[in-house]
């Protein structure tokens, strides 16, 4: 029988007991560390804001979104949810929503409150219902909300809560005709009413006859009642709308087709006015008492870029002051619009006008996205050559700006606060 080593086995022993208490002292430690971490990660994020970015690539739109503590923070396209192309972001209450037109469905998500992590909740198809060219969707409520198709004269009622199609409304179609394209994109709520402005667009240039006078559908979530309010006055050239402190809506024409208006050679004295602002009633239609005639109050105005806000009864637009005569072609006006921009403040009241020199930087268009908590929020695009930049802006005051966020990749399209 062999004797055994009294020192080699308390040596052996000793290396055991040292092994064994570092390793039980490393569990403790990583496990404390592990709890330390659950502690600090696993509380819930105090705010959550959206925003919905486009960017614009060779290949087309390409819609994202992302959801941060901090509306501040940078906006990644490498770390934000990819939506592809024809698609929107939307919110309601805490849930963002998109809707994606290529594959006909609207996705509702979900946020971790702790991770941020956006995930999908459900799923809408509204391929077997006949809507095919599909406006803005509108959430009128938690669980209501709509989807057009005035082409088709359909109305898609669904439930954002349950994600539950309710019913099709069917409504009188838009007008349409040969030689131009009548366009019913926007959508908006106004006095427990939807209102759907039209928006010519011409297939070519120069050649048609026949125009449409200014026009809004009017939709009654509640009864189901639809019809179109029309104003002669006005040319339907693509509706700028803007709902002021005392929710009441003005509406301007956009350079979706005020670019066309000095190439039709048509007789300018019977031509629908396309520089006025018009204002609609509570019930949604025309206010057939108010115009203001922008040429009258603005001399060198040649066409209505875009109207960015009402308030304390003042619009402020911008508009270009290029006289059409620098233009050599209807192509020429249409790709270089950019040139001489000027920014106002008009007097909704008087129809008089003040410079408004806190856009001068946004060469490229300013447009109000959302009232957050009794802050505006506005997306300022400015292009230098080939490079275009957008910019997240905060509205202090009438003319207060800050610049809260920067992207290079495309536009904010969509600002909300979740919680």
């Amino acid at each position: 029988m062999k004797n055994l080593n009294s020192k080699k086995i308390g040596k052996s022993i000793s290396r055991l007991s040292l092994l064994l208490l570092a390793f039980i002292s490393s569990t403790f430690t990583a496990c404390e560390n592990d709890e330390d971490q659950v502690a600090n990660n696993g509380e819930e994020a105090e705010s959550a804001w959206i925003r919905g970015l486009v960017n614009y690539t060779l290949d087309g739109a390409v819609w994202y979104m992302d959801v941060n503590e901090s509306v501040n923070e940078t906006f990644d396209i490498s770390a934000s949810v990819e939506l592809g192309a024809d698609a929107e972001v939307y919110s309601v209450g805490e849930h963002p929503f998109t809707i994606s037109r290529d594959s006909k469905t609207i996705t509702k998500w979900k946020v971790d409150k702790t991770t941020m992590e956006i995930t999908v909740d459900a799923i809408i198809s509204y391929a077997t219902t006949g809507l095919n060219d599909v406006g803005r969707v509108i959430f009128f409520s938690e669980t209501q909300g709509f989807l057009h198709d005035l082409g088709e004269g359909l109305i898609l009622e669904f439930n954002p809560s349950s994600m539950e199609i309710s019913r099709t409304h069917n409504v009188p179609p838009k007008p349409e005709y040969d030689d131009f394209s009548i366009i019913s994109f926007t959508a908006f709520v106004y006095n427990g009413k939807i209102i759907y402005p039209l928006i010519n667009a011409p297939i070519q240039c120069c050649e048609y006859n026949q125009q449409l006078n200014a026009t809004v559908g009017v939709f009654d979530p509640n009864t189901g009642d639809f019809g179109y309010s029309i104003d002669e006055r006005g040319f339907t050239v693509g509706f700028e709308v803007n709902v002021d402190e005392n929710n009441t809506a003005y509406l301007g024409s956009a350079d979706v087709g005020t670019f066309t208006y000095k190439h039709l050679n048509i007789d300018t004295a019977t031509f629908p006015n396309h520089l006025a602002i018009y204002k609609l009633q509570e019930n949604g239609e025309f206010d057939p008492t108010f115009e203001l005639n922008l040429e009258e109050y603005i001399p060198d105005i040649t066409l209505f870029r875009y109207s960015s806000f009402v308030l304390e009864d003042k619009m402020a637009f911008i508009y270009s002051a290029l006289p059409y005569e620098d233009y050599g072609s209807f192509d020429d006006r249409w790709s270089d619009r950019n040139r001489n921009n000027k920014s106002v403040l008009l007097d909704l009241n008087t129809g008089e006008t003040t410079q408004f020199s806190s856009f001068d930087n946004y060469n490229d268009g300013v447009i109000f996205l959302r009232t957050i908590g009794g802050v505006n929020y506005f997306s300022g695009y400015r292009r230098e050559g080939e490079e275009s930049y957008s910019y997240l802006l905060k509205q202090n005051s009438i003319d207060d700006y800050s610049v809260i966020s920067t992207t290079t990749s495309g536009g904010f399209e969509h600002i909300n606060k979740l919680w």
